[in-house]
């Protein structure tokens, strides 16, 4: 009767103990420390749970989204792009610089955005034909 225990009668499969387990930590510990964060921050600050915060962190988080979509077809698509954090930075320190200098004197957010996009298109095709 070598290798059998009490713990693998049954079916040959270990039984498990109830309780948290040292790998279920490493499993669930990212949400685990979510819930923790957010319990904590909504006991701690009154104005955490208001919505004018949800949307403020939601607005914040959106360039980030808006960036993982696109890299998930690059990535679908066998390609592998790593200039785009350094691409979006550029690109908002050029759109910053033109709202600064354009929008003062032209009074137009529309022409800042509209050659912002133009720039960002032109460097897209440079780097992506590169």
């Amino acid at each position: 009767m070598s290798g059998i225990n009490a713990s693998t009668i049954d079916g040959g499969q270990e039984k498990r103990r109830p309780g948290i387990e040292l790998r279920d930590v490493a499993k669930y510990g990212i949400y685990i420390a979510f819930c923790g964060l957010f319990v904590f921050l909504s006991i701690s600050s009154p104005t955490f749970l208001t919505t004018e915060n949800i949307l403020n962190i939601l607005r914040q988080s959106s360039l980030n989204g808006i960036i993982a979509v696109g890299m998930t077809f690059v990535i679908i698509s066998g390609g592998i792009d790593l200039s785009v954090g350094s691409m979006a930075a550029l690109i908002a320190g050029a759109m910053i610089l033109l709202m600064n200098g354009i929008s003062t004197s032209i009074n137009s957010p529309y022409l800042v955005v509209t050659i912002g996009i133009v720039f960002a298109l032109l460097l897209g095709a440079v780097f992506g034909l590169a």
